[in-house]
């Protein structure tokens, strides 16, 4: 429709879905931490946060977290991050548990 802005419409969906590390990453990135905190969160290698972060970036069409996250958002792969004071613990287990809760909230 002529007029209305790009965010309006709907996002094309993903050729090549995340993979659940990816997620992690990306959950992460939603929290505003740094590669080294996410590295440390993670119990992996920076070179491997900066390897997930390049896929993420591909596979989402983006070039920065940013865009990332919001795109990520559009799609339902991750809910935006509350506004507030840093959580100071992450746990993409606890991640996955809220994103359960709040799903299951909107379905109910």
């Amino acid at each position: 429709m002529p007029g209305k802005p790009q965010s309006s419409r709907l996002a094309p969906p993903l050729v090549e879905p995340l993979s659940q590390r990816e997620l992690a990453v990306l959950r992460l990135f939603n929290a505003d931490l740094s590669g080294p905190e996410i590295a440390q969160e993670l119990v992996i290698a920076l070179s491997t946060v900066r390897t997930h972060t390049k896929s993420i970036y591909s596979k989402l069409n983006v070039n920065n977290r940013r865009a990332a996250v919001k795109r990520a958002a559009e799609l339902g792969l991750i809910w935006p991050a509350p506004a507030g004071p840093r959580r100071t613990s992450y746990s993409p287990a606890g991640y996955a548990r809220n994103d359960r809760h709040m799903l299951a909230g909107l379905l109910s």
